[in-house]
């Protein structure tokens, strides 16, 4: 017998929360778990009630990377539903770098059903949902959410969704994982609006007055002070009092693996990244960590002795990561935003010594240098191109405003280079070690910014790991369109590069075999045209890039998403393997 009445439930007050929450898009893959919401997002529709917008996306790694996207940009939380405990692990990686990254998510997930002979509306009818019966579904995620929790009840619901958005976007930000079982979706509710108005996030931390006039000082005093940062500039508000602080008093600004634009790559006093910051530290008598995970590598480069060190981030002591340690003078947690403006406010009425005019002169003759070594060697050959060379012509034809989206792992290092950002918005990486990230962040933060050109730089590793299938079945339908250049060499170059590093002269090396080469490619941007409709391009020679950019952005002006295979140099020589 057809359904009468318009039966409101738990799973309409649950998305209702969710958009008087602020939530504008669930990145969904569902099963047999939904049915109250999928009714319930039928219902919506139909009677014109407002819901997030669905995003069905065929792999949770497509959906959670593309959340973490577009939450990467808004600063807002973004919501994942997926299906019980499996698709909770199909998140894996994802989740790691959601959790690594300091991004804002919702994650909601359908439980086996509590009841298995009708005594509910929601019990169980089919018998998969035994088999997803686990006795600890939230234990999962534990390790990687803020939170977790299970729905028992519709009286509460609002009150539980308000919970988990204001504790996913109080810094540290992070996921945070909610789950109920179908006959908790499918008890009736009554319909009302609920004001999030009491549940916002806690407010950024400043520095202690004291602080405050240490770190003044220390910047006052210093003769060459620099700052390493890797994501400070997830605030625009940190990056603008940076170059406030940097452009007053010369401060010197380096980037390890950088997440967000924190500082203008064409500033001055940008002294470059991972490669320079052992230089730097060996000049610097100040230098002041902020918003960093792993400023340096202390197996292989450290501060000078006579140096003073200070440490500012939300999460100063990086508690949820077992062996860490960055020892400091002066250990501040707090917002970078707000302590760099205490700073640069402490410094506003004293004199800048006539020291300073030096130090920028400086610092201005390091940036030229610096630029001037990563000048590409040449172009490679056929079917082995220089990724440098690459890069570099790349970073000619991008312009300012275009969002660039960071999984070249190897590579990575050399897209900060030849790609350089200064507009705060237009460059995004994972913050987390988990490859398959870039292709759905790069869905993410098209959808989060529609009117700006989105340009993934991705390894063929990485692109793999993605499920391109899925991701770019996934933009056509919502008509997403971006751009994946893979720099292809056909391998995993983190593989062979630890190998190398810790047997430099060992068997692997002399024989140029290491495991991790892919003798024979297949058609990695014809997956994308296959399963998407993208505009496929494989670039082998140095005269065939331009064209294939050309007719990229051809594509992306058409609606339509484009991806070029660039064959970089190869992970391992076919003809140095033994037979």
């Amino acid at each position: 017998m057809a359904e009468t009445s318009d039966r409101y439930t738990v799973a309409d007050v649950l998305m209702q929360a969710l958009v008087d929450g602020g939530v504008t898009h669930c990145f969904v893959n569902t099963g047999t778990d939904y049915p109250a919401l999928i009714e319930g997002w039928a219902k919506a529709r139909a009677r014109g009630r407002r819901l997030p917008e669905i995003v069905v996306c065929p792999h949770e790694v497509v959906a959670v990377s593309a959340a973490h996207g577009m939450a990467a940009l808004t600063g807002r939380p973004a919501a994942v539903f997926v299906h019980v405990d499996v698709g909770t692990q199909n998140l894996g990686g994802g989740l790691h770098n959601a959790a690594r990254g300091r991004v804002p998510l919702f994650l909601f997930a359908g439980a086996s059903p509590f009841t298995q002979e009708g005594e509910r509306p929601g019990s169980r009818d089919h018998y998969i949902q035994f088999l997803q019966d686990v006795p600890d579904q939230r234990g999962i995620v534990r390790q990687y959410v803020k939170w977790d929790y299970e729905l028992r009840t519709g009286a509460n619901v609002a009150a539980v969704v308000f919970r988990a958005l204001q504790i996913a976007a109080s810094p540290p930000a992070g996921p945070v994982y909610l789950m109920a079982a179908r006959e908790v979706l499918e008890e009736p509710a009554a319909p009302g609006r609920a004001e999030p108005v009491g549940w916002p996030p806690t407010a950024p931390s400043a520095l202690a007055p004291d602080g405050v006039r240490t770190l003044a000082d220390a910047v006052a005093g210093a003769r060459f002070p620099v700052v390493v940062t890797s994501y400070l500039g997830r605030s625009p508000a940190a990056v603008e009092a940076l170059v406030a602080l940097s452009e007053r008093w010369g401060v010197g600004v380096l980037e390890s693996r950088p997440q967000y634009v924190n500082f203008p790559a064409d500033h001055p006093h940008h002294l470059g990244y991972d490669s320079e910051i052992a230089g730097a530290l060996a000049d610097a008598d100040l230098v002041l960590v902020v918003d960093a995970d792993v400023p340096w590598i202390p197996a292989g480069e450290r501060p000078r002795p006579d140096a003073r060190v200070f440490h500012v981030d939300q999460d100063p002591l990086k508690e949820r990561i077992p062996l860490w340690y960055f020892p400091a003078q002066g250990v501040f947690r707090a917002d970078a935003g707000v302590a760099l403006a205490q700073v640069r406010d402490a410094l506003a009425d004293r004199a800048v010594p006539s020291t300073v005019a030096a130090r920028k002169a400086a610092l201005a003759e390091r940036h030229r240098r610096v630029r001037a070594a990563w000048a590409p060697r040449g172009a490679g050959v056929a079917g082995a191109l220089d990724p440098a060379w690459v890069l570099e012509q790349i970073g000619r034809w991008v312009d300012p405003e275009t969002v660039v989206v960071n999984e070249a792992v190897t590579q990575a290092e050399a897209v900060s280079r030849y790609l350089p950002r200064r507009v705060p918005g237009t460059w995004l990486a994972s913050g987390g070690s988990s490859l398959g990230w870039g292709s759905g962040a790069a869905l993410g933060a098209k959808l989060a910014r529609p009117d700006r050109p989105v340009v993934l730089v991705s390894g063929d590793g990485s692109y793999l790991f993605g499920n391109p299938a899925a991701v770019h079945w996934t933009a056509r339908r919502y008509g997403v369109p971006y751009l994946t250049v893979i720099l292809n060499n056909r391998g995993w170059g983190a593989v062979k590069g630890a190998v190398l590093a810790v047997h430099p002269d060992g068997e692997a090396a002399r024989s140029g075999t290491f495991w991790a080469g892919f003798d024979a490619p297949g058609d990695w941007a014809g997956v994308a045209a296959l399963a998407g409709g993208a505009l496929a391009r494989t670039v082998r020679r140095p005269e065939e890039l331009e064209a294939a950019w050309a007719a990229a952005w051809d594509a992306l002006r058409a609606g339509r998403a484009a991806v070029l295979d660039v064959q970089v140099t190869p992970v391992e020589d076919p003809g140095r393997r033994p037979a």
